[in-house]
């Protein structure tokens, strides 16, 4: 017995194979023509999802502070911005805006839009890279744009830290003024040839020390007012080409799979009819079948 299933089972081999697809090369062929062009006007139905996606360097500038001035560190930074892009008042502040999903509860509509939204981090430039999904081109854009806006909204600074950078700018614009003033002094000394070589050096390091100052003042003004258009590396952009479905790679993967559930029928119905010509196998069949 275990011999005539061994043989029964044998009887379908390559040769097999390529003369039943030598017999049904027509069908074979017709196949993945039809079902491809039917896959892909179904798929033109489908909703496209477009991607819209802005580049942020978060310290950029000195926006929200050097390492030194915050105690954070560039990732840090980075994964600190990434976390307030997805955060509960940016959201709500998001959909509030656009009018998204007013018909559910608060959590159902954050969860929604947060599922149309992929924030990440670069590994090595700390850049954070927000992505927005939506069906027109048009729509997406904007939610990425809205997005970043209300996000950077959030980072400025408020209450104490607002506090305390405002008078850290007033304590150092005030040391400058009184550093410019020293230098128009020791300037007209030198004009007028009222001066000794070190007064020509005092001169020389007080107008470096001033231009540092004046970077200095420079950067805590970028912090009082937060991030802005300018730590944008990359605007969210206005896509052409959605990126689901991908049409051409469904249609080929469904053309190709038809071939195959086509040839594997035939294989499997040339292997029946190899069984039935057995009768102790098409009787235990029929058997098991009652």
């Amino acid at each position: 017995m275990n011999d005539i299933k061994r043989n029964t089972i044998e009887k379908i081999d390559i040769f097999d194979v390529l003369l039943i697809i030598a017999k049904n090369f027509k069908l074979l062929l017709i196949t993945p023509l039809v079902v491809a062009p039917i896959v892909y006007a179904l798929l033109l139905l489908y909703p496209k999802t477009y991607q819209s996606t802005a580049v942020i360097d978060p310290q950029l500038s000195g926006a929200i502070g050097t390492e030194k001035d915050t105690g954070h560190s560039k990732e840090a930074t980075a994964a600190l911005i990434a976390g307030f892009i997805t955060s509960g008042p940016v959201i709500d502040s998001v959909r509030k805006k656009l009018n998204l999903y007013p018909n559910k509860t608060q959590e159902q509509a954050r969860n929604e839009l947060r599922d149309q939204v992929k924030v990440t981090t670069g590994r090595t430039d700390k850049f954070v890279t927000v992505s927005t999904f939506a069906e027109y081109p048009e729509d997406a854009q904007k939610l990425a744009t809205v997005l970043i806006e209300e996000a950077f909204a959030q980072v400025k600074p408020r209450g104490k830290a607002l506090e305390e950078i405002t008078a850290r700018l007033n304590h150092e614009t005030k040391l400058y003024e009184n550093a410019i003033s020293l230098q128009n002094q020791l300037a007209e000394q030198i004009q007028s040839g009222k001066y000794s070589p070190s007064t020509s050096s005092s001169y020389a390091d007080l107008v470096k020390n001033n231009a540092l100052q004046y970077e200095s003042i420079q950067i805590i003004k970028t912090q009082l007012r937060g991030l802005g258009s300018e730590n944008l590396i990359q605007p969210p952009n206005l896509p052409e080409i959605p990126i689901k479905p991908k049409k051409a790679a469904i249609t080929a993967i469904s053309a190709a799979g038809s071939l195959l559930i086509i040839l594997l029928y035939l294989i499997g119905k040339k292997k029946w009819q190899y069984i039935n010509k057995h009768h102790l196998y098409a009787e235990k069949i029929n058997q098991l079948l009652m």
